[in-house]
C-alpha cells in the first residue's frame, strides 16, 4: 500500500505597487511549499475606496474664518459636479473642481441669507454615478 503525505504551507503577501485617485493596485503573491518542491503565484488586484461625500447643511460668509465657503468634502470621486441655485432657480455657483467652494457671492455681491438649492453630479473610478439634492441655509 502506498501512502501519499503532503504538507503545505501557504504565505500570502500583498503588497502595494500605485495608488492613483483612491484607485489602489496591489501584488498579491501566494507561496506554498510542500517538502522540497516551492510553488508561487502572483496576480495584480485593483481595489477602489468606496464613494463617500459629506455635505453641510448651512455656512455663513462672514469672515470670521469658520464656515465662511460652501462645498463638498469628498473621497474616490473621478468626476465632480456642484450646482447651487436661488430660489428663482438661477445658477449662483457651479464648478467641476472637487475642492472648489461657494463663498457665498452673487454677481460680484454678496448673496442674500436664505436657503438654496444645490446638486451633486458625482462618478468613482468605477464609474458609479451617485446624485444628490438638498438645501444649503447662508446664515449672513
Amino acid at each position: 500500500m502506498l501512502r501519499l503525505i503532503i504538507y503545505f504551507t501557504f504565505a500570502i503577501l500583498s503588497l502595494p505597487i500605485i495608488a492613483q485617485n483612491n484607485v489602489h493596485f496591489y501584488r498579491v503573491i501566494a507561496v506554498s511549499q510542500a517538502d522540497t518542491n516551492l510553488w508561487s503565484a502572483s496576480n495584480k488586484v485593483r481595489a477602489v475606496a468606496p464613494l463617500k461625500m459629506e455635505i453641510p447643511t448651512a455656512f455663513s460668509p462672514n469672515g470670521d474664518g469658520l464656515n465662511d465657503t460652501f462645498g463638498v468634502l469628498a473621497k474616490g470621486l473621478e468626476y465632480f459636479e456642484l450646482t447651487v441655485y436661488n430660489r428663482w432657480g438661477e445658477v449662483v455657483f457651479y464648478s467641476d473642481q472637487i475642492g472648489a467652494r461657494w463663498d457665498g457671492n452673487y454677481k460680484g455681491k454678496a448673496a442674500p441669507a436664505g436657503a438654496y438649492g444645490y446638486e451633486v453630479v458625482a462618478k468613482d473610478a468605477n464609474n458609479r454615478s451617485l446624485k444628490r439634492k438638498g438645501t444649503v441655509i447662508l446664515v449672513n
